[in-house]
């Protein structure tokens, strides 16, 4: 496991870390959800089988919601839990149409409450987001391998990313 940061601009943090297994998955995206404020939109992207539920549910996991109630939204198009901590919506944005199913959905008002919202496929509809997100690319690499690329574009963001920075810097001093 091993990660780097990097300034893009100004305006934003990139942050990349490969991970040799699930396990590794797991950890990093838990580190993550204890870094995260409520309010906080991130989105996930990559392609089909990438680990975008995966990582979610392990996600969901840090906030205190049981891995098995956390399932892929893509029929649904959004799926809510309420963790220990604080709630989460998981949008799939991937069978989406256009813009107005987004506005059937209610989506805005779930993207401005105090729950965390993690969006997959948000590449197909970036407009209607915050500007200030946490974007997460997942490449594949292997079978368990994957590459995470985080880019966070705002001050919350930046934030959370430079909180999750610091926690994996301890673990890998441990």
């Amino acid at each position: 496991m091993s990660s780097q940061s990097t300034p893009a601009n100004n305006s934003e943090e990139v942050s990349r870390f490969h991970c040799t297994t699930a396990d590794q998955t797991v950890e990093h995206a838990r580190l993550l959800a204890s870094c995260c404020p409520a309010g906080l939109v991130i989105t996930l992207d990559g392609t089909l089988g990438a680990g975008k539920t995966f990582f979610t549910r392990a996600f969901a996991t840090g906030l205190g919601v049981p891995a098995e109630d956390v399932t892929s939204p893509t029929y649904v198009l959004i799926q809510h839990y309420q963790g220990t901590v604080r709630s989460i919506h998981h949008f799939d944005l991937y069978r989406l149409r256009d813009l107005d199913e987004w506005d059937e959905l209610g989506a805005e008002e779930l993207l401005e409450s105090e729950g965390i919202c993690l969006v997959e496929w948000a590449n197909r509809f970036p407009e209607v987001l915050p500007e200030d997100r946490l974007a997460i690319q997942i490449e594949s690499t292997g079978e368990t391998s994957r590459e995470f690329t985080l880019t966070a574009s705002g001050p919350a963001s930046q934030d959370v990313l430079n909180c999750w920075s610091e926690k994996t810097k301890q673990i890998r001093a441990e």
